[in-house]
């Protein structure tokens, strides 16, 4: 089949709209995983402290972890992780992460959820090898 006159320009006005749309959602991508990524620790002994901390288990209050059902443990991950997913989403949006204010308290938010999350998660890993 032959494509010609406004139905190639169409079809080529199609094609380049797709490839901006795609090269502009690869760079928001590439933006909001450079914003995830935290600089490490500048001085040594923040290093070690840094590297002490990582490897440690989460630390949890006494019995507050014990106290929840497994259901109820597996419900909250399930429901922290699907934010973390929307915040990621919405960080990949140009117009979110253009905003300063927006993405900085949607990373403030990601980084609180993946500090609640830790935990809830070593505990379920826990009860798993227990069973």
């Amino acid at each position: 089949m032959i494509v010609c006159g406004p139905v190639l320009t169409e079809c080529l006005r199609f094609q380049r709209l797709g490839a901006e749309l795609q090269a502009e959602q690869d760079a928001a991508q590439a933006a909001a995983e450079s914003a995830l990524r935290q600089p490490p620790p500048k001085k040594s002994s923040e290093r070690k402290n840094f590297t002490a901390k990582k490897n440690e288990s989460p630390k949890k209050t006494p019995g507050s972890l014990d106290k929840l059902s497994t259901k109820k443990l597996e419900q909250r991950i399930e429901t922290i992780e699907l934010r973390i997913a929307e915040i990621d989403q919405a960080m990949m949006d140009p117009d979110v992460y253009s905003n300063g204010k927006k993405s900085k308290t949607l990373q403030k938010e990601r980084t609180a959820l993946g500090e609640e999350l830790e935990p809830l998660e070593f505990e379920w890993a826990r009860r798993a090898e227990e069973e």
